[in-house]
């Protein structure tokens, strides 16, 4: 059954923790500062054991003085004591996000690598497909050579079990590239070719431009010429290598 209450985020920080971390600086809190945070001047209203109307002019001048020199000298406490409060603060702070960048890391599932899904068989590739997953390739240089000929031929192996095919996507100012099933909605909206905005209009919807047969070979030109220049843009591939489109994943 749905709660209807906001569930508790895994980064939120305990609440007697959060009560424990105030309790250090108590003298912050509006309660127990002196007169409840509100300052008056000492000048204008001067007690000395209650003999105010008994003091001459010289201990009325005295007093004065004295409670200027210790009202300043409690304003500078006062400085000096928020600099170190600043200091302490911004400190567990940085530690909270670290400790909260830490929470996250260990939350976020971990890839698996392209030889352990190569190890687990044609059927399990073809599961994570299903699934929405996309599927790193192996790059093919070095010691992952064999991965990649490897994950290609099992690819090649499952894609006519797919209605809508699979393809392979890169993004176009990186060299990470992936296998999906080609579930991508298209765009089928008015869109020019050879305006910027227009295309990047497109492309916010997170649907995919797609190159069709009934686009003149000028049109497929200015489109591929146009998407360069915009961040983000992910490229879609045949198995073939052959361009089959852009989107915004």
């Amino acid at each position: 059954m749905h709660s209807n209450y906001n569930e508790v985020s895994e980064t939120s920080m305990p609440v007697d923790e959060v009560e424990a971390w105030l309790n250090e600086f108590e003298h912050k809190r509006v309660e127990n500062k002196p007169n409840h945070g509100i300052i008056r001047s000492t000048e204008s209203v001067i007690f000395v054991s209650g003999t105010r109307a008994n003091m001459t002019k010289r201990e009325r001048k005295a007093a004065i003085a004295k409670a200027q020199r210790e009202h300043k000298a409690a304003m500078r406490e006062l400085v000096i004591q928020e600099r170190k409060d600043q200091t302490e603060i911004a400190r567990k702070r940085k530690l909270w996000a670290k400790e909260i960048k830490a929470i996250r890391a260990k939350a976020k599932p971990v890839a698996p690598s392209a030889k352990q899904i190569i190890s687990d068989g044609q059927d399990a590739l073809e599961a994570r497909l299903r699934a929405g997953e996309h599927i790193a390739i192996a790059h093919h240089k070095g010691e992952t050579k064999q991965e990649y000929y490897t994950m290609r031929r099992d690819i090649s192996a499952i894609k006519g079990r797919f209605d809508t095919g699979i393809v392979r996507i890169k993004a176009l100012d990186n060299n990470k590239a992936f296998y999906m099933a080609d579930t991508l909605e298209t765009f089928n909206g008015d869109i020019n070719y050879s305006n910027k905005a227009s295309i990047i209009a497109a492309l916010k919807t997170k649907k995919a431009l797609r190159i069709n047969k009934d686009m003149h070979q000028q049109e497929v030109k200015n489109l591929a010429s146009m998407v360069r220049k915009i961040d983000g843009v992910t490229g879609i591939y045949g198995l073939n290598n052959s361009i089959k489109g852009w989107v915004m994943l």
